[in-house]
C-alpha cells in the first residue's frame, strides 16, 4: 500500500531525508528549509529520523510524514536492518543523509535494495574526516554525490581522499520571501543593553567548535 500511495504521480521524486541527531540546529534547521523547498516543487518526502527529536517534532507540525529510526550509534547492525525494511516499502528514488551516522547507515542499506536508491550526503562542517578506512570509504565511495557546503569544505573532503567529482559546492540558502521580522521590544531590556550599547546577536549551537568564547573576548 504505501508503495502504490509513493508513485502516484512517477513524474516527482520520492526523497528520505535521514538526520537522527537529538539536537535543533543548523544542520536539522536546513534540512527542513529544504523539504519545504522541494514540496513547494511538487516532490514526495519522508523524514527519517529518531521519534520525539526535536526534528521529528517540527517535522510532523509542518505536515510532514515521519519514519522511525531509533538507532543513531554510528555502525549498527539493527539500523541498517531497519532503513533497508523502510527503503524496501517505500522505494525512494533518493535516500539524502544529513548527519554521519545516518551516512553509514545508508551507504549499506541501499546496497542490500534492488533497484538501488541514490545516496546523497551533506557535509556541513570542515573538519577532516577520520583515518580510518571505513570512514573514508563511507565518504569517497558510500553516496553517489557528496554536498559541501562551502569550497573549504570540499577541499577539506578532497584533501582526505574523496573524488573530486564526487563533491558538489551548494550552499546554504536562507528564504527571501519571508517579511523581516521586528526585534523583540524588550530584547536590550533582558540583556541589560542600554540604547546605545552595542549589541551582538549570534545564531550557533553550544558546541565548543562554534569558539563562542573568541566572540565574546
Amino acid at each position: 500500500m504505501d508503495r502504490a500511495r509513493d508513485r502516484q504521480d512517477p513524474g516527482r521524486l520520492l526523497i528520505f531525508h535521514c538526520d537522527v541527531r537529538p539536537l535543533w540546529a543548523g544542520g536539522q534547521s536546513q534540512l527542513m528549509e529544504l523539504a519545504l523547498g522541494l514540496r513547494e516543487r511538487g516532490h514526495r518526502q519522508r523524514i527519517v529520523t529518531r521519534p520525539g527529536s526535536p526534528l521529528a517534532r517540527r517535522a510532523a507540525a509542518a505536515g510532514f510524514e515521519l519514519l522511525a529510526h531509533p538507532h543513531p550509534r554510528e555502525i549498527d547492525p539493527r539500523a541498517v536492518v531497519n532503513l533497508r525494511r523502510l527503503i524496501g516499502r517505500h522505494r525512494p528514488d533518493v535516500v539524502h543523509t544529513h548527519d554521519s551516522p545516518s551516512l553509514t547507515t545508508a551507504a549499506l542499506a541501499a546496497r542490500l535494495v534492488r533497484p538501488r536508491p541514490r545516496v546523497v550526503a551533506h557535509r556541513r562542517v570542515d573538519f577532516h574526516l577520520r583515518p580510518h578506512p571505513f570512514s573514508r570509504w563511507k565518504y569517497a565511495r558510500g553516496p553517489d554525490r557528496l554536498i559541501a557546503v562551502s569550497e573549504a569544505v570540499r577541499e577539506m573532503l578532497v584533501e582526505d581522499g574523496v573524488p573530486a567529482a564526487r563533491v558538489k559546492v551548494v550552499h546554504d540558502g536562507i528564504r527571501l520571501d519571508l517579511p523581516p521580522s521586528e526585534a523583540t521590544p524588550d530584547l536590550r531590556e533582558r540583556v541589560g543593553a542600554g540604547p546605545g550599547d552595542p549589541l551582538v546577536v549570534t545564531f550557533a549551537s553550544l558546541e565548543a567548535y562554534k569558539d563562542h568564547p573568541t566572540l565574546l573576548r
